[in-house]
């Protein structure tokens, strides 16, 4: 079995990637299809970055800004509204996993249309 190339001295691109994206260590690992333990040395320094996860990290941010696009599209389709109402989810344990990377997509969203209002789904309500 051969092994991918792999390359010290990355850690710090990577620890500025997941903080770009919002994610927590255990996010990330998930993202990658590893253990923590894993992802936790590659962003110590202590062990080699596989150089094939920077082509998945592009991914990664691809799909982030495809899914920001969505929500940026589903804002237009109300194009009169001066807020359009995006959910969020607080926490994982209360609401759904992922949902650190759904608050990221959604301040992505926000950036490109300041319409877009994240909202809590207990304070979904109509004014």
């Amino acid at each position: 079995m051969t092994h991918p190339a792999r390359e010290h001295g990355r850690s710090a691109r990577m620890v500025a990637s997941r903080r770009y994206l919002g994610l927590e260590q255990q996010d990330m690992a998930e993202q990658f299809g590893v253990r923590l333990g894993t992802y936790q040395s590659w962003e110590s320094g202590r062990d080699p970055i596989p150089v094939t996860i920077w082509a998945e990290l592009d991914n990664i941010m691809a799909k982030l800004d495809e899914e920001a696009a969505e929500v940026v599209a589903a804002a237009a389709e109300q194009p009169n509204a001066e807020r359009v109402r995006v959910r969020i989810w607080r926490g994982a344990r209360t609401h759904k996993p992922g949902h650190l990377w759904r608050q990221r997509v959604v301040a992505e969203a926000m950036r490109r249309d300041p319409r877009i209002e994240p909202v809590f789904p207990e304070d979904d309500q109509d004014d």
